[in-house]
């Protein structure tokens, strides 16, 4: 054994290149007392072929009693060896065939809890100085550890204005976080989930929405969320502007729309006083009926505000046709 170590140490002091990003982390797990929990060695690389690992794995025994050590999955003929001390287990992992290292868990350490082990409590450390990574070709090969997700935090921004967003513009979203290695699941509320750092979705409803970011890596994850209202297309923000002052919703029509007030000239109904932020709540003052309620579903029925409904047949024009239910009758204006 001391000689498979020694051969090790000659490769940690010999000269290496990077070729890629790699990694080696402990798990960090939590459980309670009389618990069997299991810290795993996790080995990730982009390019190197690392075909032997040491490496020392430092423990509190005051929390905690080793018990089976096992290979994982990332590792294929190579023989675990291992050595104890009080709070040390150092693992040398060999393949007498040169193997190569997949990314996954080389080695796992299974400790029955002597005492409560909070998720904030680091669980194992890695000793760096007794740990190494040798290469195919015979050198060192270095590594960084993942980073645990401790902050996560998530923010948007609407196309056109972010105070308002609405069922005709997309929304991006992004999220910022302390980890490394993480992957991202966006859930906007509405029963669609995207993958990603970052993401954009358009609603189709208007409602409040609880916006919920998961950002996960080996070591765990964290859940940020945030809640967004919703409303229907703005007047003066979602219109389809077809020029020289010209706007248009497939709903209503073309409509001219006046740059100093709220009067616009609707390409059939003529002049009409608008009152209302969004298409789903507006009140038009005309004098063919005086201030009707209508909105992007009901419309071309309106709500005289007497209470009383009028229906607009669409496309009429000097006159115009409207039935009013409260009559029973059709109204040329």
């Amino acid at each position: 054994m001391n000689t498979i170590i020694s051969f090790l140490l000659i490769f940690f002091f010999a000269s290496s290149f990077l070729l890629g990003r790699t990694t080696l982390t402990p798990s960090q797990p939590s459980g309670n007392k009389g618990d069997v929990i299991s810290i795993d060695l996790h080995f990730s690389t982009d390019t190197a072929q690392v075909v032997g690992a040491q490496f020392a794995i430092e423990y509190d025994p005051a929390q905690m009693t080793v018990g089976e050590i096992i290979k994982g999955e990332a590792v294929v003929d190579h023989a675990v060896f291992d050595e104890q001390t009080n709070g040390k287990i150092t693992l040398t992992v060999l393949s007498m065939t040169n193997q190569i290292f997949t990314d996954g868990v080389l080695a796992s350490v299974s400790f029955t809890l002597d005492e409560d082990l909070s998720s904030d409590t680091t669980a194992a450390t890695l000793s760096l100085n007794e740990t190494m990574l040798v290469t195919k070709a015979g050198g060192v090969e270095a590594f960084e550890a993942i980073q645990k997700i401790n902050d996560l935090f998530l923010k948007y921004a609407a196309e056109v204005d972010s105070t308002k967003p609405s069922t005709s513009r997309a929304i991006s979203f992004s999220s910022e976080d302390d980890g490394s290695d993480t992957s991202y699941s966006w859930d906007f509320g509405d029963g669609n989930v995207k993958s990603g750092k970052n993401a954009s979705h358009t609603y189709k409803t208007p409602n409040s929405y609880l916006i919920t970011i998961t950002a996960t890596n080996f070591l765990g994850s964290k859940e940020s969320t945030r809640r967004v209202t919703i409303d229907a297309p703005y007047w003066l923000l979602d219109a389809k502007d077809l020029g020289n002052g010209w706007k248009s919703f497939d709903w209503f029509g073309n409509y001219y729309e006046s740059s100093s007030n709220n009067w616009i000239y609707h390409e059939q109904l003529g002049w009409l006083y608008r009152s209302g932020e969004t298409v789903d709540d507006t009140w038009f003052w005309s004098k063919h009926w005086n201030w009707g309620w209508t909105s992007d579903l009901s419309y071309p029925y309106l709500v005289k505000s007497n209470s009383e409904w009028m229906f607009y047949l669409q496309g009429t024009s000097n006159p115009i046709r409207l039935y009013d239910y409260g009559l029973s009758s059709w109204l040329d204006k």
